[in-house]
């Protein structure tokens, strides 16, 4: 039971990250490689404060 609720947290986390990173190309354009790495390290509250900031961001560096 508690491996299925791990997994499902990651599977949830992993869902959250692949909407952030859509937001963060269709508002800033491409990113490198080693951004979409640190994004990808982000735990899933990391991922909720950075999509929140997205709303108001200038540069991308501003949700990190």
């Amino acid at each position: 039971a508690k491996g299925r609720e791990e997994g499902r947290e990651e599977g949830l986390r992993l869902g959250a990250l692949a909407i952030l990173l859509r937001q963060v190309e269709m508002k800033f354009g491409a990113i490198s490689d080693g951004d979409k790495a640190r994004l990808s390290q982000f735990d899933s509250d990391q991922i909720i404060r950075a999509s929140a900031r997205i709303l108001t961001a200038t540069i991308f560096e501003e949700i990190l």
